[in-house]
């Protein structure tokens, strides 16, 4: 297995590929695809900042 759980000769659903145990609590479930949890972190960022200036929902509400 390779950096980051990534090997390119075992790619998604091929054998000697393996996925993270628990992808609630990681941001790449196979090294390549994002988990819910990375998306999550991506938007709170920008709804509630700091990827976005002023916040999407700030601007909203005003």
């Amino acid at each position: 297995m390779g950096k980051y759980n990534f090997n390119l000769h075992a790619k998604c659903d091929q054998n000697g590929s393996s996925v993270c145990p628990d992808p609630a609590t990681h941001v790449s479930w196979d090294g390549i695809h994002m988990t819910e949890a990375a998306h999550r972190i991506i938007a709170r960022g920008w709804l509630h900042g700091p990827y976005v200036d002023p916040p999407i929902l700030s601007s909203s509400n005003s």
